[in-house]
């Protein structure tokens, strides 16, 4: 009898062990559990980037999983052949790959990094490789080889030293007056503008309307005509004057430091109203 309830006591005491056990190491099943739920996720790789050679074969691939966390790299040879491969990652700090390439496409160097989210231990590694894919070094780095204590120097606070501007030269700004031309005829016309050597010329079509040059000085807008002279040319008019003047629409400033003049092209003959009157910028010119 005392056997048998030695027994029982027994058997009582390994299931309670076990079951306290199970308890205590539930967490890490579970954490387990959702690991291997997330390793096998990350095998599902459909987010893909390529890289070619030359030929269209494919030389890098970069791909994430559905959920675009991990993923993989890979690099291969003219020949296909799978050179290079490592984890990339987007959550729990990240890790990635850098690759440089030869002129014909092939890896050259692949640099890979890994951190940790809100740590400091982190990891790289360089490998190189010929331009026939074959590795020729890899070297790699961590925290842990840079470890070292820092002894910050209290240094004394710097005294304000005022600077002699008296020698300081400020820049001038420069103001641009673009000029601006109106085809009002129903002719092809030609504007030269002419400034010394400077020359502009704009081909208009028939109600078009098209800037013609610029006029550029320092901290100033100027009256163009003061600096140009204009003329006009175009075929096919008969009996008529090219005409061209100071358009009725406003200038109009684009910024601060650029203001747009209106000059109007227009076609006139002595029955025009007011045909005497009228004050070109340039000469009559029959055609």
């Amino acid at each position: 009898m005392e056997r048998k309830r030695h027994l029982v006591s027994l058997e009582l005491w390994n299931y309670w062990t076990f079951v306290s056990v199970i308890h205590m190491r539930m967490p890490f099943l579970l954490f387990l559990l959702i690991l291997c739920s997330i390793a096998v996720s990350a095998e599902d790789y459909k987010k893909c980037t390529y890289r070619y050679f030359k030929n269209k074969k494919v030389s890098t691939s970069e791909c994430y999983d559905a959920n675009n966390r991990f993923g993989k790299v890979r690099a291969y040879n003219l020949k296909g052949e799978l050179i290079y491969e490592n984890e990339i990652r987007k959550i729990g700090g990240s890790a990635h790959v850098q690759f440089e390439y030869y002129a014909n496409g092939a890896v050259k160097k692949a640099s890979w990094r890994s951190a940790p989210d809100g740590g400091i231990q982190w990891y790289s590694s360089v490998t190189t490789f010929s331009e026939d894919g074959k590795k020729t070094g890899e070297t790699e780095h961590n925290w842990d080889d840079y470890h070292h204590v820092r002894t910050i120097k209290q240094e004394p606070p710097k005294q304000f030293v005022k600077k002699d501007t008296s020698n300081v030269v400020t820049c001038a700004i420069i103001y641009s007056s673009e000029f601006w031309f109106i085809n009002k005829t129903k002719y092809t016309v030609t504007v030269d503008a002419t400034r010394g050597e400077e020359h502009y010329t704009t081909t208009l079509k028939p109600g078009q309307q098209l800037k013609g040059g610029q006029l550029v000085l320092a901290e100033q807008f100027d009256n163009i005509e003061k600096y140009y002279k204009f003329s006009t040319h175009t075929t096919g008019m008969r009996g008529q004057y090219l005409l061209i003047r100071p358009s009725k629409q406003a200038p109009i400033d684009k910024t601060r430091e650029v203001r747009q003049y209106y000059y109007d092209i227009i076609a006139i003959n002595e029955d025009t109203p007011h045909y005497k009157s009228v004050k070109p910028l340039e000469s009559y010119q029959q055609h």
